[in-house]
């Protein structure tokens, strides 16, 4: 199976299961673990305190059938807080972004919670200030 994990805003992708984060919950009861050949949550870390990151993906990754993918993403706060400090980000757009994430977390947190889970990491991206990364569980 494949899953989209994605917001009440976005589009789903024809062809894939939808589950709608809303408001930091994210139900997957419905779905066995070890289901998903393929998880597409590429905006999931911004949806969620960071103290529940941790347990996000852990229950991400428990659908996820051996040798599957998984992308995640989010917003790195890293880079947002450049971009403001720099001037880069005029404040309108630093403030939408605020307003729009539970929290902003970072590439490496994001790939050390996923490798701690024995995913390996197959690629990362940051592309202005949301990243993304493809990982693959172990066989």
């Amino acid at each position: 199976m494949k899953l989209q994990i994605l917001r009440p805003e976005q589009e789903p992708i024809e062809g894939y299961k939808t589950v709608i984060v809303d408001k930091g919950n994210l139900n997957l009861s419905e779905l066995s673990d070890n289901e998903c050949d393929t998880i597409l949550a590429p905006e999931v870390m911004d949806s969620f305190p960071i103290d529940s990151v941790g347990e996000l993906i852990n229950g991400i990754v428990s659908k996820l059938r051996k040798g599957g993918e998984v992308v995640i993403g989010g917003t790195d706060i890293r880079v947002f807080a450049k971009m403001v400090g720099n001037g880069s980000m005029d404040p309108q757009a630093a403030s939408n972004v605020v307003a729009n994430v539970a929290s902003m977390t970072t590439v490496d947190l994001a790939k050390g919670l996923l490798t701690s889970l024995g995913l390996d990491i197959a690629s990362s991206t940051i592309d202005g200030i949301h990243y993304e990364i493809k990982a693959t569980r172990g066989r």
